[in-house]
């Protein structure tokens, strides 16, 4: 079985800028400065979508603190 996690050299990607909205283009550079090339399978619909949940996705944890 293949390694589920693994340690990313993140100051591969120091020169890789991202906007307050990462652009589909942003992204895609960045996935592979980090060693993570998308699959050519994954068109912008895809890489956007991967930018929603990681910019939108909710805190599930962050509502059960509030029912205390």
């Amino acid at each position: 079985m293949p390694a589920q996690a693994r340690p990313l050299n993140l100051r591969g990607a120091e020169d890789v800028t991202l906007s307050f909205s990462p652009t589909v283009e942003e992204v895609r550079a960045l996935f592979e400065r980090l060693g993570l090339a998308l699959p050519g399978t994954y068109g912008d619909d895809d890489v956007a979508e991967i930018v929603g949940m990681a910019f939108r996705n909710v805190d599930p944890y962050d509502k059960a603190a509030a029912w205390g």
